[in-house]
């Protein structure tokens, strides 16, 4: 035998199930009974020649038809929804290299701005401690009494 699987004049025992509204394993009956001709595939699946199934069950042909319309707007409908997400991501990719990217100018402005910090605070003290120096110099300038000429000539200094 060979493999009438992926023919589309034929339809597997699950697909006359779903039309007829019956079990799978009804259908398999059907078909031993002699109700429904049937092939049996390579994996002994029952395939139904599409033609003959609804010449022996015409009432079903419009149901089979609805079928497939309504399956083919659920395909129509998941591909575009598919395609709104695929876009969707590229937008949140986009997004998110834009925010990649601020990030990096954000950490850069903040890095220059703490160099710039440490940099003054360097210069205030380095203003701080010889300013400190200059006064503690003058405040001892003026604790020590200033001596005369006279006095520093007649004392001796040991």
């Amino acid at each position: 035998m060979y493999n009438i699987k992926d023919n589309k004049d034929y339809l597997t025992s699950f697909e006359v199930a779903e039309i007829m509204e019956l079990t799978q394993r009804q259908v398999t009956n059907l078909i031993r009974k002699g109700k429904i001709k049937a092939d049996r595939a390579d994996d002994d699946q029952y395939l139904i020649r599409k033609a003959e199934f609804f010449i022996s069950f015409p009432e079903l042909m419009a149901k089979f038809e609805t079928k497939k319309r309504e399956e083919v707007l659920k395909i129509n409908f998941l591909e575009e929804k598919i395609k709104f997400l695929e876009d969707m991501i590229k937008e949140k990719r986009q997004h998110a290299e834009f925010l990649a990217e601020q990030i990096h100018v954000y950490n850069t402005e903040k890095s220059k701005i703490l160099d710039s910090l440490n940099a003054h605070t360097r210069l205030l003290e380095y203003k701080e401690s010889g300013t400190k120096k200059d006064y503690q110099e003058k405040e001892q300038a003026k604790e020590k009494p200033k001596k005369s000429l006279l006095h520093k000539l007649f004392t001796r200094e040991d």
